[in-house]
């Protein structure tokens, strides 16, 4: 499969690696609550295992509609939208305890606020 959507996508490994990376950037930006928390986010491992893993489920449901976009006779473009589309779903997946254990290991992270005296 790692060299499947490559051809079918017409795109080289480096330009998926790109996708897959402002992927994980924008979801973790989504869910990051300051810059702290987002820099946390983007280099725990459990986490990004958890959105490969992810990904790797919307690439086969995917690859599962790619014959009927075909008999379809869809465009590479439009299959592209379509792969484009199909991946973007991640961002309405949430792994709640995942991000709680990642918070609670970090105290750091929590947001802070100051009291300012305006008199």
């Amino acid at each position: 499969m790692k060299t499947y959507i490559p051809q079918l996508l017409e795109k080289t490994p480096q330009q998926l690696e790109r996708i897959y990376f402002n992927l994980w950037f924008d979801y973790c930006n989504k869910h990051a609550y300051t810059n702290t928390d987002l820099q946390i986010l983007i280099t725990n491992k459990a986490l990004n295992q958890w959105f490969l893993t992810q990904l790797h489920h919307l690439e086969n449901e995917f690859i599962q509609t790619v014959a009927t976009l075909r008999l379809l006779k869809q465009t590479k473009h439009e299959i592209w939208y379509a792969y484009y589309l199909k991946l973007k779903k991640i961002h309405q997946l949430y792994p709640r305890k995942l991000l709680n254990q990642i918070r609670v290991k970090n105290p750091a992270n929590k947001l802070q606020f100051t009291k300012y005296n305006l008199n």
